[in-house]
């Protein structure tokens, strides 16, 4: 874009009347306070390609550093990270009294969730085991969002200042350059961004007109909303664009306006000569409003421990947990629930119908353990999960209903984090972070290392397309629950879980996710959601949406879940072909041997394999003899015939069920 197109653009934009204040110097003496700062960024100025938040951060770092805070620089870096390049900069930034950290790019096989998702909770995991005074981090791809739901949800922070930067929001500069939203990593992105700006102690700009835009655009900004201009070196090499945006001084590498229209726009000032722009604000006022402000910012107490509350006095907690067939899962299920560190719970047990002698034994003995505690056992003829749910809910007596399935393994906080969460924040809703695991054995620390998957709590549109409310291990205030009127009674379909967070968000309810993980999540050749179909699990999970919408719409939550599907199969597919291409450099045993490993998993494959019986009968009426496996003599032959099968019908046909498949692989 042009920069006459995007002023013009800029230009259409009514900005209403002014609303934010611009912070000025309060010029007030006295003792000057040391405190602990750390300036969280994705970009560090002269590592990253794109540095103008990368140097708006870094300035503010040497100038703060300059008059005796202690500074501490977080970078949570991209695919671009080297060791080498970060010990440099660590080397460097001491040299200016600046401890310099960097997570490195999490590994993307041990994360279920959006590169921003868990740059974001690396951050959250690092930052909650300091403790910082004030924390400057930008919206930007949404980095504070764990650590400030931590913080409003009274785990962490607590006497910490968080003051988030708004500069470029990502939907902004997608509107500048005239491009589609057409990923979901898009939408979770904006989510991610809003979200860190309403949960933020206070936000900034540099003009007003991001703050302005954001109002516009419905996000909710803090009550402390202010502009302030980012600190800029006198040394930097910067150029001032009047038109592109009110009151923004952009750096050259960030600006890049092409240079045919910046000549065509500097001419008239060359031929007839003009005025000097000048600055709204002097370098040097800047400068002093920026310290100023860290002396006079009033700073949250030290938060003391609260004292036992008696158990009394505590909500009640109904664990509703339900169980079918799997006696020895069922067992380690309940030994986590015996460990649990809140005192005030009961369990109701629904037996869906199991059939096994085991499982029918352990029943038996449970009824009389569980009687004990005056806790209850269900037996119902086999309904299936959302009804064997609701069963429990009708019989339980607490505030709270925690649900449960029994191949899950509670950590020993899970039920009392919960409580603290939902009383802190009167959520309707809790749902949480997931470690899996797999195997018939208790989850031990040789499972740390499996995947962690993440999820975001009420974000409705990324919801419509992945599930990323959370689990249906999760939290429901009792009057909710019913609100919603409780899960569908779908039998032999999954995604109900899905489905009522997604109501949930729609309806108006506090939907929240805590930002730990408080349960180990089993995967084993029977999870529920291997064994469904996966077309109607996903119809499931759109009826809120569909209901929600008017009818002539209806179609358009299928339209947006299926297109984003063909273009996971779609990459999926270039990956094998970029894969196979890798392999052609020579014709070399080894490189053969894989290739036709590939193609037999392709002959094999359900894709091909289920509709063979059709293809056979339909070459049998035409007298030409039934398929058989190829048997290509060279590399040539073998990509050849990859080729052919990957551009036939029944490969192409079948693409849906390989991108769900692909989606569900290794999840839930």
């Amino acid at each position: 874009m042009s920069v006459s197109q995007l002023s013009q653009q800029l230009a259409s934009i009514d900005l209403g009347e002014r609303r934010f204040s611009r912070l000025t110097a309060t010029g007030k003496a006295g003792a000057q306070r040391s405190l602990r700062i750390c300036i969280l960024s994705p970009e560090i100025s002269g590592s990253d390609t794109n540095g103008g938040i990368g140097v708006s951060y870094v300035n503010l770092a040497l100038t703060l550093a300059s008059t005796g805070h202690s500074v501490t620089i977080l970078h949570v870096c991209n695919d671009s990270y080297s060791p080498e390049a970060s010990a440099s900069w660590r080397s460097r930034f001491k040299e200016r009294g600046i401890c310099y950290e960097a997570i490195e790019p999490a590994a993307a096989e041990n994360f279920i969730g959006t590169s921003h998702m868990m740059q974001s909770w690396q951050a959250y995991q690092w930052l909650k085991e300091r403790q910082f005074q004030i924390v400057h981090a930008p919206a930007c791809l949404g980095l504070p969002f764990y650590s400030l739901l931590a913080k409003k949800q009274g785990l962490a922070f607590q006497d910490t200042y968080w003051r988030v930067g708004l500069h470029g929001p990502s939907a902004w500069v997608r509107m500048a350059n005239q491009r589609n939203l057409d990923h979901v990593s898009d939408v979770v992105a904006d989510y991610l961004e809003s979200r860190s700006v309403e949960l933020a102690d206070e936000v900034f700009a540099p003009c007003e007109y991001v703050l302005d835009w954001a109002c516009q655009n419905g996000w909710i900004l803090p009550e402390k909303s202010f502009v302030l201009p980012d600190l800029i070196s006198v040394s930097a090499n910067f150029v001032s664009l009047p038109r592109l945006a009110p009151e923004s001084t952009l750096p050259v590498n960030e600006a890049a306006p092409d240079a045919g229209a910046l000549a065509a726009s500097l001419r008239p000032a060359f031929e007839f000569g003009g005025t000097p722009a000048s600055q709204a604000v002097s370098t040097e006022t800047n400068e002093r409003c920026w310290l100023d402000w860290h002396q006079s910012v009033e700073l949250p107490e030290p938060v003391l421990q609260p004292a036992e509350e008696n158990d009394s006095r505590l909500p009640l907690v109904s664990i509703c947990l339900t169980h079918f067939n799997r006696p020895l899962l069922l067992r380690q299920a309940l030994d986590s629930v015996y460990a649990q560190d809140y005192p005030n719970l009961e369990v109701i047990l629904v037996d869906d119908g199991s059939t096994s002698a085991d499982a029918i034994a352990l029943l038996g003995q449970l009824e009389i353990e569980f009687e004990e505690r005056s806790w209850t056992v269900l037996r119902q003829k086999n309904a299936y999960v959302g009804a064997a749910r609701n069963s429990a809910a009708r019989r339980a007596s607490g505030k709270y209903l925690l649900f449960m399935d029994d191949d899950n393994f509670a950590l020993a906080h899970e039920v009392s984090t919960f409580v603290k969460v939902a009383e802190h924040r009167q959520a309707d809703v809790l749902t949480c972070q997931l470690q899996m695991f797999e195997g018939d054995a208790p989850p031990n620390l040789e499972h740390l290392l499996s995947k962690t998957c993440l999820f975001l709590g009420d974000a409705a549109t990324a919801g419509t397309i992945r599930n990323f409310f959370g689990d249906a291990n999760a939290l429901f205030r009792r009057d909710a629950f019913f609100q919603l009127g409780g899960f569908t009674e779908d039998f032999g379909v999954s995604h109900e879980d899905w489905e009522i967070f997604a109501l949930a968000a729609l309806s108006g309810l506090t939907l929240e996710t805590i930002p730990e993980v408080l349960v180990w999540y089993r995967i084993g050749p029977d999870s529920m959601n291997r064994s469904t179909a996966k077309f109607k699990d996903f119809r499931r999970s759109l009826r809120p949406v569909e209901n929600s919408l008017p009818r002539r719409l209806s179609g358009l939550a299928q339209l947006t879940q299926g297109l984003h599907f063909r273009v996971d199969q779609l990459v999926a597919e270039n990956q094998v072909v970029n894969n196979l291409l890798k392999l052609a450099t020579g014709d070399t045993a080894r490189d053969l041997e894989l290739l036709r490993s590939q193609l037999d998993l392709m002959w094999n494959s359900r894709s091909l394999s289920l509709l063979r019986p059709f293809r056979n009968f339909a070459r049998a009426l035409q007298r030409i003899p039934a398929e058989r496996q190829p048997q290509p003599v060279d590399f040539t032959e073998t990509l050849t015939e990859i080729q052919r099968l990957q551009s036939s019908f029944s490969w192409n046909i079948t693409g849906p069920l390989r991108a769900l498949g692909n989606l569900f692989q290794g999840r839930r």
